[in-house]
């Protein structure tokens, strides 16, 4: 069996050390690490790639992983820069496609249209304050989150109060973004994050915040926990796959509950997501697995 090269992108505050180096860096080493060793396996060699270091020859690796690479928002016109000059010499993966619909968060609006169900979504060009007051009234709640239509990791995101003054500007999404109501069942219940390969569930964690805060992310003190999504939290991520345009190599589908404890999609991340290897210590031997047949 002929050895195949793979790049696994990565950002530079996620392995160089130093003083940006990312809190959270240590979920790159534990997903790189199990993903390299599962790569072996399958006579795969999986390097490490800063995505934005100079001069890399794509050619050279038969595929090119988008992994996590955790600074693209910040860095999005390049980043898309480099991922077009990487599918034009090499399989890239998700496909540039898939990777250039996802950054944008409007694919929740377009999967709606669709059928799938969906966390209720207002989207405007710039957060003002007439539009976050039609968002209350429309949505009849007391409270919004309001975060950047092209944004990860609740980068500039925001839980505004119906009777709280606006936030300042530099708090804000910079320009596009989205209005939702908050869903008390974030701090109830959590959020279910279910990771496929190929469309095949391979393990789900459901996510909770820190008292007091509503973010699940660990970098804001988030826990996360092995769950069994129920048939109908597995129904909605099949449908919301099943939606697609084109089936991704790997996808992470998150889930809320709804006021009426309704599974609720709030995203579909098809970039750069954590695959959450602690509590799927087999995802590594699935990606790995669907990646050597698109290699084929």
């Amino acid at each position: 069996m002929t050895q195949r090269t793979v790049a696994f992108l990565t950002s530079s505050n996620m392995v160089v050390d130093g003083a940006n180096k990312r809190e959270d860096s240590y979920e790159h080493d534990l997903e790189f690490g199990l993903f390299h060793d599962a790569a072996k396996t399958r006579n795969i060699e999986l390097v490490e790639v800063v995505w934005d270091a100079p001069d890399i020859n794509w050619s050279q690796f038969d595929a090119v992983l988008v992994g996590t690479t955790w600074d693209y928002v910040q860095k999005r016109e390049l980043f898309f820069s480099v991922m077009q000059q990487i599918d034009s010499q090499t399989l890239l993966l998700n496909s540039l496609e898939i990777l250039t619909a996802n950054s944008d968060k409007q694919y929740l609006l377009d999967l709606a249209v669709k059928g799938v169900p969906t966390i209720p979504t207002i989207s405007v060009d710039l957060v003002t304050a007439a539009n976050v007051a039609t968002a209350f009234e429309q949505f009849d709640t007391d409270k919004l989150v309001i975060k950047p239509k092209v944004g990860a990791g609740a980068w500039r995101q925001v839980l505004l109060g119906k009777d709280q003054p606006m936030p300042p500007t530099d708090e804000l999404p910079e320009a596009a973004a989205l209005l939702q109501p908050f869903l008390p069942s974030i701090q109830s219940h959590g959020e279910l994050s279910m990771l496929f390969y190929d469309g095949e569930f391979s393990h789900a964690i459901r996510k909770t915040p820190k008292a007091g805060d509503y973010r699940i992310q660990s970098i804001y003190g988030g826990i996360d926990n092995s769950d069994e999504p129920s048939d109908p939290e597995m129904q909605l991520a099949k449908t919301a796959l099943a939606a697609l345009d084109e089936l991704p190599l790997y996808a992470r589908v998150d889930i809320v509950l709804g006021l009426s404890d309704e599974p609720l999609l709030i995203e579909l991340e098809m970039i750069e997501p954590y695959h959450y290897v602690e509590q799927g210590a087999n995802c590594g031997n699935m990606l790995m697995q669907v990646l050597a047949r698109r290699l084929q």
